[in-house]
């Protein structure tokens, strides 16, 4: 009785050992190159510290255009990593550093992505990101040797069962990661645009004159509100409205929200030009849409006290 229960096992022992270490292997390449590709996606979204908004987004898209080429190599290089873990498992040292070394390089993404997202040894700004990237290809390392220790250990054999769950496990890992990718990664950056659909100065016909002084009619022209390099610093294009004068603007019926873009002065040499005019007197600036003012600004005659302020 104990040879023929004794034999059956030693038999099922020698026949299921590649199998067994076939199936140990695709679920570390599968486990841990779906790992190492969730890595390298965060290192490339997440970019230097500065980085702005549209930068991550680019860079958010630039990982979900890329997914058919990053996630392939990721898992053949935890594919090999595995390997070489399970056939240097007595040799733990060795072992740890052959995988961070093909770990560091699928972090880095040397090879595979464009210059602007992998890593450039030689760029002060990515010398600590390499560094980062290099502590985390250790860890994982040590991670996968110590796991591959433990499928080489005699004592933890696990069981056909087991190994099936393991493997269904991590082939369902390494499904959602790419699917997850391109769920939330393959939508393109959107980017607010203005465009200019009317310019009033060079379209005469867009303006409808309500009432105008009859000694001087409006017209398109320059004025120098300011001579100040910080403000404006020379003659700016503007639609001079001699007073009293009010100009209807004809607003183009195009889609979406309109802005107006526009400033009211008068020209620097307003303050001596009225500077015998009486106290109250002044000009006022006045901008209305659908009778409602969203615009007002007054400017005094004579000199003005203290800088700037002929311009709102």
């Amino acid at each position: 009785m104990p040879h023929a229960t004794e034999g059956p096992r030693a038999f099922e022992t020698a026949d299921s050992r590649p199998t067994r270490s076939r199936a140990e292997w695709i679920s570390l390449a599968l486990a841990f190159g779906a790992v190492l590709y969730l890595l390298r996606s965060a290192s490339v979204i997440a970019g230097h510290p500065g980085a702005t908004d549209v930068s991550v987004a680019m860079a958010r898209w630039h990982v979900g255009r890329t997914i058919e080429r990053a996630f392939p190599v990721a898992i053949l290089v935890a594919a090999i990593a595995a390997a070489l873990a399970l056939r240097l498992a007595a040799r733990p040292s060795l072992a740890t550093l052959a995988a961070a070394a093909l770990f560091a390089f699928g972090l880095c993404g040397w090879g595979v992505d464009p210059a602007r997202h992998a890593t450039d040894p030689l760029d002060a700004r990515d010398r600590a990101l390499l560094v980062q990237q290099i502590a985390v290809a250790i860890a994982l390392a040590l991670l996968l040797v110590r796991a591959a220790r433990r499928v080489a250990s005699l004592r933890t054999r696990s069981s056909a069962r087991a190994r099936r769950i393991v493997l269904a496990v991590s082939t369902c890992v390494a499904l959602a990661v790419p699917c997850a990718a391109w769920t939330f990664c393959r939508v393109p950056p959107a980017r607010e645009v203005r465009s200019r659909v009317a310019e009033y100065l060079s379209r005469p016909s867009e303006w409808e004159l309500v009432r105008w002084n009859p000694a001087a009619a409006p017209q398109a022209g320059f004025l120098a509100p300011s001579l100040d390099a910080g403000i404006d610093g020379a003659e700016l294009p503007s639609l001079i409205l001699p007073p009293p004068c009010e100009v209807r603007l004809r607003v183009p019926d195009v889609p979406g929200t309109l802005h107006l873009r526009a400033s009211g002065g008068v020209d620097r040499r307003f303050p001596w030009q009225l500077e015998h005019a009486p106290r109250d007197a002044s000009v006022a600036l006045e901008i209305l849409v659908d009778e409602e003012t969203r615009f007002s600004a007054r400017f005094p005659a004579g000199p003005l006290e203290g800088g700037d302020g002929l311009r709102a």
